[in-house]
């Protein structure tokens, strides 16, 4: 599953533009490993740049993104990232919600599974749905589905109200044949 992630650098303060960035370093938390391949920055524009990682739900990588020899300033030049998929831990249980926007078909997509003390629930699952919100919390959608694979969920919403440069509120409702649980707000943006 992909995990987009974006960085934003500037130059004495001021968005840097025009740069071709790499990465210094790019590492799997667990194991100290090399993430391979790495992959290319591009830029948006007004100092944003981003990249996508295929990463799996566990991963977590960790890294530093060298924005070039022509950023004098070491602070501005090299950014930390650190990407993963979202979690929030209820009691002893994580919700994990991961978002992917395909700009070419306007699809949203979200990932969504429950970790227990560690694994996923995989058996006791019976149906999730996903409220989304705008930055002032109005209600724009849900969707929902009771297909699960390994205990995982995968939910897709195309068409309007998905725009670029916005920012939204993902709330997941998982059931289970004992109890509902609500996540916590995941926050994204659409870049």
């Amino acid at each position: 599953m992909s995990n987009f992630n974006r960085v934003y650098i500037t130059s004495d303060g001021e968005p840097a533009t025009g740069l071709s960035p790499t990465f210094e370093t790019l590492k799997n938390v667990d194991d100290g490993t090399n993430f391979t391949p790495q992959p290319t920055i591009e830029e948006i524009g007004g100092g944003w740049y981003r990249f996508n990682i295929s990463l799996n739900p566990f991963e977590h990588l960790i890294g530093v993104v060298d924005a070039g020899s022509s950023i004098l300033d070491p602070s501005e030049r090299k950014i930390p990232i650190d990407s993963r998929f979202s979690d929030f831990e209820i009691d002893n249980k994580q919700v994990y919600i991961n978002t992917v926007f395909d700009e070419d078909t306007d699809t949203l997509t979200f990932l969504v599974f429950l970790l227990i003390n560690g694994t996923i629930l995989q058996s006791e699952l019976t149906s999730v749905s996903i409220a989304i919100k705008d930055e002032n919390h109005t209600d724009l959608f849900t969707v929902s589905t009771s297909s699960f694979t390994n205990g995982v969920a995968v939910v897709s919403k195309s068409g309007p109200g998905l725009t670029e440069n916005r920012g939204f509120y993902a709330i997941a409702t998982l059931v289970t044949t004992n109890e509902t649980i609500v996540s916590a707000d995941s926050y994204f943006t659409i870049k």
